[in-house]
């Protein structure tokens, strides 16, 4: 999470007390009765594959009601530290942005959950917009509902440059995107987000989506390194299939 291609996983599981597990490869005790998620290991990424990703199986089996796969795409420059428990909000898990100390997706040990990633619309870009890593945050350390929430920010939401946020706990779990239409819970079934909204046929999330419904049909427990081969898929579909996102195409040196 530090930088882009540092990849996180979580799996949730059924039944777990206060709705999260606390992190294989974080050292802090955690709360009571709060078992651990899978985190898989960071691994970096070229950035010429850099894309926000953020693949949700969501009610698709009864042991494992939600498995989430993301990678952040960010600029190296931008200073960020790791996932980690926040000194000032010790009940957050997340990585965290010390531009504007948000964070782009996080855990509450009360089993409150929230995500987000940018709207790519560099014609529409506002330096002087608030920030939105401030949505997950102030999601995270708050009490309002997830609906409640996304209601009150829909209201306000163009303040914003573009977003989409997906917010909630494991067993209801919300959607909002400031360039589409009111909020709304999110369905059971396998769902994708990138910088566009959720479930647009990109192709890279349509990849993604089919390799997380590998993974999700097999009875075993989801293994996290399927999870980031998922996250790390190289391939590179024809310009034909590309959307016009405004980013000018960076084309592999051997194309």
């Amino acid at each position: 999470w530090l930088h882009l291609g540092h990849a996180c996983i979580k799996s949730l599981a059924k039944g777990a007390q206060r709705g999260i597990k606390r992190p294989l490869t974080f050292s802090r005790r955690a709360p009571s009765g709060i078992k651990s998620p899978t985190i898989a290991k960071r691994k970096t990424f070229s950035r010429n594959d850099a894309m926000c990703l953020l693949i949700i199986a969501y009610k698709c089996r009864g042991d494992y009601p939600l498995v989430i796969a993301a990678n952040r795409d960010e600029f190296f420059d931008r200073p960020a530290v790791p996932l980690g428990y926040w000194p000032d909000h010790e009940d957050i898990l997340a990585g965290r942005d010390l531009r504007e100390s948000g964070t782009w997706m996080g855990l509450h040990t009360s089993g409150r959950l929230a995500a987000i990633t940018n709207f790519r619309e560099p014609e529409r870009y506002r330096p002087d917009a608030p920030s939105r890593g401030h949505l997950v945050r102030d999601f995270l350390s708050g009490r309002s509902t997830a609906d409640q929430y996304l209601a009150h920010l829909s209201a306000d939401g163009q303040r914003y440059n573009g977003f989409n946020l997906v917010a909630g706990r494991p067993e209801s779990l919300c959607y909002y995107g400031n360039r589409g239409p009111e909020p709304r819970a999110i369905a059971p079934g396998i769902h994708g987000l990138s910088n566009h909204l959720m479930d647009t046929p990109w192709p890279k999330v349509e990849r993604a989506c089919q390799a997380m419904g590998a993974i999700i049909d097999q009875k075993r427990r989801p293994d996290p390194e399927a999870l980031m081969t998922l996250l790390q898929d190289r391939y590179r579909p024809p310009d034909s299939d590309l959307p016009d996102t405004g980013i000018e195409r960076l084309h592999h040196p051997d194309k």
